[in-house]
């Protein structure tokens, strides 16, 4: 209302009152709601997904809230960020906004902070809150203006009103690091082997939303947990930094993806021998944060092959040729000493070929650990090879996990069992065809190093598979020594 002349009356005028939180005693202050809360993930804060798919769409719970213009993201010290973080309000409306006296309504799906993305927790006590700025009004006031400002409110900064921001984490890509030169192995062929000639290889992680990383799962091709034991817990309120072997080292914009993490597989220190599959993309990883889980793809960008050298029983773990005769041999066809008779008769009638009573067939065991990496046996003599044009020799593909009747290997990884039978009806010359021999061995190859003759593995540090003594083939023991 105005009294007199020559009054310019330039357009209309708010009456809205300074923003308070609704109380009687208006404190200048506003709450915000629609959060999940942390405690589930030892967090003390809210967990907002500020994204446009999955993100969750957030109140402010006050009054006098119409004279809101600003919403602004700062830190829990009511610090701006850099670059700042805010939505500013059309007088004439926001779309995905909803705004009354006592509330203001954001659809995430429709309404984003610009910069937003910048805005993300990178530990779980780097928390925020809200700040929100009035409009500046100038009101004509006789001789001149008068600048009428609203004090600025905020969230609060106590458990239940702070927040972390995040999302739901994205891996984009995988690769295998060299452990010596650091660069990509170019093949999914993951190594956890670490003595003394090996250094075990890194996975190189990609994506989006993982600094926040609490849980690390190994799973096999179809996507299911392999071993609940082997899960790896990041600590609270360290994360990925409170481990050795997950080293998280930054973001870069510029391309797919906005976090780079590094896991070594020394995490699976205990129960990595339980985890080893030397079939091509039988293991993938799950990565989880308090804003979700994603598995890595079941494809050339996400699964791999997980795989340790064998080590023989009594063997010092580091040598091509590892194993002491005794220790690594067993099995009813051993004698304990340095020969396999792998059929039991009659010992006072030597009839070493009896095939028609199955149940005589002795086993030829191995020993050691780790042969759940093995995708190839072969069956050799001394000073030859196996090849297509070697008789004396055999070899086979396999999976530890189902490999071909007559060869069974441990759950644990520390044991192959081979029956006489299955040697008699594929590897008979290795036998020494009746005659028996004093220089058979086997060959144990992994993924990473395909025959005897090839060149030095960039994961296995071995220019040859994995070799057993030297065992004499003795036909003849078991009819001879009862």
């Amino acid at each position: 209302v105005f009294a007199g002349i020559n009054i310019d009356d330039d357009g209309s005028f708010n009456v809205n009152i300074q923003p308070n939180d609704g109380t009687a005693a208006e404190n200048e202050a506003v709450l915000v709601d629609g959060m999940r809360v942390g405690a589930p993930y030892g967090i003390t804060a809210n967990l907002w997904d500020r994204t446009v798919t999955t993100g969750d769409d957030i109140t402010f719970i006050g009054t006098g809230l119409k004279a809101i213009q600003t919403i602004e993201m700062v830190d829990v010290n009511n610090t701006v960020l850099s670059p700042q973080v805010q939505l500013v309000l059309d007088p004439l409306g926001t779309p995905g906004v909803t705004v009354t006296d006592t509330l203001i309504h954001i659809d995430t799906s429709i309404a984003q902070f610009t910069d937003v993305n910048g805005s993300d927790s990178n530990n779980s006590t780097t928390y925020r809150r809200f700040r929100l700025s009035s409009e500046t009004q100038n009101p004509a006031r006789g001789s001149g203006n008068q600048a009428v400002t609203r004090n600025v409110v905020t969230t609060s900064a106590i458990d239940g009103q702070r927040f972390l921001v995040g999302r739901p984490p994205v891996i984009s890509g995988m690769a295998v690091i060299h452990p010596t030169t650091g660069i990509r192995t170019g093949d999914m062929n993951w190594n956890r082997d670490a003595n003394a000639t090996t250094t075990d290889s890194n996975m190189t992680v990609l994506g989006y939303g993982l600094v926040m990383m609490n849980r690390i799962e190994m799973l096999d091709g179809q996507g299911s947990v392999v071993s609940s034991s082997s899960d790896v817990l990041l600590p609270v309120p360290a994360g990925h930094a409170g481990i050795a072997g997950v080293d998280f080292n930054g973001t870069n914009l510029a391309v797919d993806w906005t976090d780079w993490v590094d896991l070594n597989s020394s995490i699976w220190v205990t129960d990595g021998p339980l985890l080893d599959s030397s079939v091509a993309a039988s293991r993938r990883i799950r990565i989880t944060t308090p804003w979700g889980s994603v598995t890595s793809d079941d494809n050339a960008s996400g699964a791999f092959t997980f795989t340790a050298d064998p080590d023989l029983q009594g063997n010092d773990t580091n040598s091509s040729i590892t194993g002491t005769l005794v220790a690594t041999y067993g099995g009813g066809g051993f004698n304990a000493i340095d020969r396999y008779d792998f059929n039991t008769t009659n010992p006072t009638t030597p009839n070493y070929l009896n095939v028609s009573t199955p149940g005589t067939w002795q086993d030829l065991v191995i020993n050691g650990a780790n042969f759940l990496s093995i995708s190839r046996i072969g069956f050799s003599d001394e000073g030859n090879m196996v090849t297509s044009t070697d008789n004396d020799s055999f070899e086979v593909d396999l999976d530890p996990r189902n490999p071909p009747a007559g060869i069974t290997f441990a759950a644990d990884g520390t044991r192959i069992t081979i029956t006489g039978s299955y040697l008699w009806q594929n590897a008979i010359a290795w036998l020494g065809a009746h005659a028996g021999r004093t220089d058979a061995f086997l060959y144990l190859h992994t993924i990473n190093s395909t025959g005897p003759d090839s060149v030095a593995s960039r994961l296995d540090d071995n220019q040859t598979a994995v070799q057993t003594p030297l065992l004499r083939i003795d036909s003849s023991w078991n009819d001879n020594n009862p």
